[in-house]
């Protein structure tokens, strides 16, 4: 009885990291698409291979706290990335946001990205990314790195810039790209914690 009373105490405080893990995802499965060797920042982004005509999504339902990050970009348009009251761009808005949201599992994540470009369409929004890859799109990697940094997602655009007239085709997807972080808010992820930690800590003693 006290053995399983440890083990359910220790998975209880497992279950505080692991809810951190895997909360986003992409929809429709995709097959991946080696990073193309123009992109500036192949060698900073911590996989060789993303996913295209995709959109991310919430894995299961719940709230989530979301963080997005302008990490870098190769454009001379003004290119921006939307979500809920969040703004970035290339043009001078480059910091940080971040925001609580419920999803239901497999909702969109809601986000939009535009250009100043003379692209038509000008804008692409998750949940209808374009899979005509002479439009603007965005590609996915899941769970990676940016420079030695983890994020769940990175968010890579393509404004189309070498097309519509424009000479040069340069559908590389570095045109902006988005770090996304997810985790689910506190206090939600402290209270696993301490239920796991008073679990532990009980069946310690009775073991003693």
């Amino acid at each position: 009885m006290k053995l399983f009373k440890f083990i359910a105490a220790a998975v209880l405080a497992l279950s505080a990291a692991s809810s951190q893990a895997g909360l986003i995802t992409i929809d429709p499965i995709t097959g991946s698409t080696p990073v193309s060797i123009h992109n500036d920042f192949k060698s900073d982004i911590g996989s060789s291979t993303y996913y295209l005509g995709t959109n991310l999504v919430a894995s299961n339902a719940g709230n989530l706290l979301l963080e997005f990050s302008l990490l870098g970009f190769e454009a001379d348009w003004k290119n921006s990335f939307l979500s809920g009251s969040g703004l970035l761009n290339n043009k001078g808005i480059d910091s940080t946001f971040s925001y609580n949201q419920t999803y239901a599992a497999g909702e969109a994540i809601g986000f939009t990205f535009t250009t100043n470009g003379p692209t038509a369409p000008n804008s692409v929004s998750n949940g209808a990314n374009n899979t005509i890859f002479d439009r603007i799109n965005f590609a996915i990697v899941l769970n990676t790195t940016f420079k030695g940094v983890h994020y769940d997602a990175l968010l890579l655009l393509d404004d189309t810039g070498g097309l519509w007239g424009v000479s040069g085709d340069d559908d590389n997807h570095d045109d902006l790209i988005i770090g996304v972080k997810a985790r689910v808010p506190e206090p939600s992820t402290i209270a696993l914690m301490a239920m796991g930690l008073l679990g532990l800590f009980g069946a310690r003693r009775l073991k003693s």
